[in-house]
């Protein structure tokens, strides 16, 4: 663990810390566990690899190409236990930095209709909680800060105006998410507003745990919503189905095991959850027009 200087800071309260936190470090381990923490308001950012993450009792798995944004007060623990080593960024945000870019794009581009970014009664910015997908703006900025840190390069300057960029990309990101709702075909904004939380809540769920056998009935649940109902505005929302979701990440973990790992192709497809080798075979090679075994022998960069 490898951080900047300035406002270090232990996450649990009342004991010692063992290491150097910061409110910007890069992480590189592949074996992790933290044991419970108080959060700060952070975004958690992974480069390479998977990392699991429970917060407030809820599961979130994070791949290379996603982020979590983590509430103040929040309780989380995170795990790591990879064939290689995970990287994954952390940056905690005071709620003065938040207020001021939230602002700042509110009087330049307009009013945010019903944009649920607020502060609390108690003065905390809160995020919308869920698992997000970087985009490349989001990455370059990770990738920046990842050099700086590894390089130690102290100014400070070059970490706030990095922070200031990804805090806006994480707004912006939001606000574009947020759109999906139009997909719903329901006239009141709140309405669509609580479906589109609920279904990211049983997305995340389906994130943490696709490589396990899942039914509808047990996803629906984790959104408060029937199956059906659930299928319906799930499509509605992402245009695919619960099943090809799965699928998708199913796939997604086995490219990285392929690269990454020198597990047979018969126990990866057992690991990523697929009934037999010939299935997962069949199915990857449909998807992505090469065997596992080219996939690996190749080294492919073939993206899902």
């Amino acid at each position: 663990m490898t951080a900047i200087d300035g406002n270090n800071y232990c996450s649990i309260s009342g004991n010692k810390p063992d290491f150097s936190t910061g409110n910007t470090f890069y992480i590189k381990a592949d074996h992790l566990h933290s044991g419970k923490h108080i959060s700060r308001l952070t975004f958690r950012g992974v480069l390479h690899g998977y990392q699991y993450y429970n917060v407030d009792n809820q599961s979130h798995m994070l791949r290379e190409g996603s982020y979590l944004l983590v509430n103040k007060g929040q309780t989380y623990y995170s795990e790591v236990n990879s064939v290689d080593p995970v990287e994954s960024i952390i940056v905690a945000f005071e709620g003065e930095i938040v207020n001021d870019v939230f602002s700042n794009l509110v009087n330049s581009e307009g009013e945010l209709l019903d944009f649920p970014f607020y502060y609390t009664q108690t003065g905390n910015f809160y995020f919308p909680e869920g698992v997000y997908q970087q985009d490349l703006q989001v990455s370059k900025i990770l990738k920046n800060l990842k050099r700086g840190i590894i390089e130690k390069n102290k100014d400070l300057v070059f970490y706030d105006q990095l922070h200031f960029k990804l805090l806006e990309r994480i707004l912006k990101n939001y606000q574009k998410h947020l759109k999906k709702i139009n997909r719903i075909q329901n006239k009141k904004k709140s309405t669509k507003l609580e479906l589109l939380r609920r279904i990211d809540i049983a997305r995340d769920y389906m994130n943490a745990y696709f490589m396990k056998k899942l039914t509808l009935s047990e996803i629906s649940r984790e959104a408060a919503m029937s199956p059906f109902h659930f299928l319906r505005t799930f499509k509605d929302l992402y245009r695919i189905t619960p099943y090809e979701h799965i699928t998708t990440e199913r796939l997604r973990f086995a490219c990285y095991l392929l690269a990454n790992s020198r597990k047979s192709v018969a126990e990866i497809s057992s690991e990523v959850g697929f009934e037999s080798p010939s299935s997962f075979g069949r199915l990857f090679k449909n998807r992505l027009r090469i065997s596992p075994e080219v996939y690996r022998t190749k080294k492919s960069n073939i993206r899902i």
